[in-house]
């Protein structure tokens, strides 16, 4: 689409409309989208799937969306979530590109975390807020704050978590990038 075409699209949508800065706007106007790092480098070119399910860098990862970065350490062979105050069991798969490294960053949505008492990673819920559609909680798992979304669908079935709660977390597809800082270990 030509640039006079995006902004003669842009002038004619809705006054609520969200904008050419929404992923679903864009979406309208074209099939494809381009993610430039700020020096203006292609970094990946696809569907707006392509972009958010198969992220090819982390800088891919962290410009769509929220995220919930953690390291992974290796102690002892093992890879260990590191919560700053404890190391937990990680129960992921780390990729074999990725394994020889001390210090790994894991990037998880907030979406991809879900509560699970039979996990051996766990949290205090210290903030719970319904957002109509979800439940939005921020949960300290040591040292470290995370943000987890739930739909309020789910939290009507599986029960609403109350602040204060202690609780499980289960880490569903996670994205592994060299870490961004090397940690002695």
């Amino acid at each position: 689409m030509t640039t006079a075409a995006m902004n003669a699209a842009a002038a004619s949508a809705p006054a609520r409309s969200p904008g050419l800065w929404s992923l679903a706007w864009k979406r309208l106007l074209g099939d494809r989208i381009a993610i430039m790092d700020p020096k203006g480098d292609l970094i990946q070119l696809g569907s707006d799937e392509d972009i958010i399910l198969r992220p090819k860098t982390r800088f891919v990862f962290e410009f769509i969306g929220v995220t919930n970065f953690l390291n992974l350490k290796r102690v002892d062979g093992q890879h260990k979530l590191d919560l700053g105050s404890t190391l937990a069991p990680w129960p992921g798969e780390v990729p074999q590109e990725l394994r020889g490294g001390a210090v790994i960053d894991v990037g998880i949505r907030p979406n991809d975390i879900v509560f699970d008492s039979s996990s051996p990673v766990r949290g205090t819920v210290e903030r719970a807020v319904f957002l109509g559609s979800e439940y939005e909680y921020f949960v300290r798992a040591g040292e470290k704050t995370l943000r987890i979304q739930q739909g309020s669908l789910d939290a009507g079935q599986s029960g609403i978590v109350r602040e204060g709660s202690e609780v499980g977390l289960k880490f569903l597809n996670p994205y592994y990038y060299p870490a961004a800082r090397e940690e002695a270990v």
